[in-house]
């Protein structure tokens, strides 16, 4: 079938072009219309990809700003043009410093560290074009940008019309003449509201000359207030601190910007972003992770973890009572007695008892996960762990004879002594997930050397000839 004339294609795109890009996604299957990377300096051709390498491509990347300085933001501008096709997609990657999109509608999207086409753009005029930021390298010298544009007929064939090329563009970093200031774009904290906590702004003077600062202001200083003094010169390479206290006047999300002026002739007001969390809550527990201890198979047993807020202003435990998903946990009651959501003044404080009922010897554990608010708006989770053991009902763990078995040093940094073993018995040790790692068999009181396992909770099971089981848990730390 003859291909349609250039003029003839370009009016259509202009009626249509939402129609054609569609087309363009579904059918052309083997290209990439949603962009690719990995191919700035190979090209897109090869297995299955878009047609063949062709000059008539002409790719660029070019900056209209006069010269590129160390460790500031530029906008570039990316070509693709052929004048017999309709559209192009691009890859760009650069071998020092950051690319950025130029923001939404910029057309590129960031993958990794290299910018590819969002989808086909449409040529306007013979090109397609796309902005893109890039942030320079910290030290002077070359920067090389690679290329690859793809253009395209929109034939639905991605091996059948579409051109493209490769190119790759150099360009001089070069150190700031005269005083540069620089500092960061974003600094941030949480407070309990009231209360007040310093942040730390760190100015530095990345130029060639001495930096002067002529003021320091902030856009509203409601919540945020600049603290103490900052030094009116800072030498080459010179850096210093300013602090900025966060006091909330209530709780919620709040926001500000610092205002530094100095002489850098190109940012004279330099910019930093406040942003602060006002909180009001504190959630507390009297004991995490709650351990329930040895539990025979067949018994019960229960334990209470005490729920305090230590803020100063209201907590709110929202949702329904926190539940396991482990069934030999089980929520028994809450005192005192009220149902979701509970609003916790400071200090106040509600006991929330479980119960735990093995029925299988090891460990156990689960995760109850409180539902917590400290305004309209603002949800955030606390996780409380308990852990038990089961133990057979016929251990005799709990009887006379064993009493004089000793474990020491509990907790211990690894090395113990089992005394009170009158018997040759097998020594068992477990982990908190049930794994076995020492199995070994003693003739009467031993020592263990477990300093190669890393903390936390071990269970040690003695049998003896008779088939008795005795338990012994064990805590590592160091």
């Amino acid at each position: 079938m003859k291909t349609p004339s250039r003029s003839f294609r370009k009016g259509l795109f202009v009626l249509l072009p939402l129609v054609i890009l569609g087309v363009y996604a579904v059918h052309e299957a083997n290209g990439n219309p949603d962009g690719i990377t990995g191919q700035s300096k190979v090209g897109c051709g090869g297995s299955g990809c878009h047609g063949l390498k062709s000059t008539a491509t002409i790719v660029s990347i070019r900056t209209d700003s006069a010269q590129i300085v160390t460790g500031r933001t530029y906008v570039f501008t990316v070509s693709v043009a052929n004048v017999d096709e309709f559209a192009a997609g691009c890859d760009i990657s650069v071998d020092s410093g950051k690319l950025a999109t130029n923001g939404t509608g910029s057309g590129l999207r960031l993958i990794g560290k290299e910018l590819t086409h969002s989808q086909p753009r449409v040529f306007d005029g013979d090109s397609a074009v796309w902005k893109f930021k890039y942030t320079a390298r910290s030290t002077p010298g070359a920067v090389k940008f690679f290329l690859a544009g793809n253009a395209v007929d929109g034939n639905g064939n991605a091996n059948s019309g579409d051109r493209w090329n490769t190119a790759s563009f150099t360009f001089n970093v070069v150190a700031a003449s005269g005083p540069q200031i620089s500092t960061p774009s974003l600094a941030r904290d949480t407070v309990l509201t009231g209360e007040t906590k310093p942040m730390t702004v760190t100015i530095k003077n990345i130029g060639t000359a001495p930096l002067n600062i002529s003021n320091i202001s902030l856009k509203f200083g409601t919540s945020f207030h600049v603290a103490g003094t900052t030094p009116a010169s800072l030498t080459p390479g010179q850096s210093a601190d300013l602090t900025v206290n966060f006091a909330p006047t209530k709780p919620g999300l709040v926001t500000d910007t610092l205002h530094i002026s100095s002489d850098d002739a190109g940012r004279p007001t330099a910019s930093v972003i406040l942003t602060g969390l006002g909180t009001a809550g504190v959630f507390n527990i009297s004991a995490n992770p709650k351990n329930f201890g040895q539990v025979k198979i067949g018994e019960s047993s229960t334990a209470t973890v005490v729920v305090i807020n230590k803020g100063n202003a209201r907590l709110i435990i929202n949702g329904s009572l926190p539940t396991s998903t482990n069934p030999a946990f089980q929520f028994v009651s809450i005192v005192p007695l009220q149902l979701p959501p509970i609003t916790l003044q400071p200090n106040d404080t509600v006991a929330v008892t479980f119960k735990y009922s093995p029925t299988a010897v090891g460990f156990d554990t689960t995760r109850l996960v409180f539902q917590l608010s400290n305004y309209t708006g603002e949800q955030h989770d606390s996780v409380v762990t308990v852990v038990g053991q089961g133990i057979p009902a016929a251990s005799v763990d709990g009887r006379e004879e064993s009493a004089n078995i000793v474990v020491a040093p509990n907790p211990s940094v690894g090395y113990v002594s089992i005394t009170g073993i009158t018997e040759p018995v097998e020594l068992q040790v477990s982990d908190a997930a049930g794994r076995i790692v020492r199995n070994q068999e003693v003739m009467d009181n031993a020592s263990l050397d477990l300093s190669a396992l890393p903390n936390g909770m071990y269970m040690i099971v003695i049998r003896t000839h008779t088939g008795d089981q005795i338990y012994r848990r064990i805590v590592i730390e160091r």
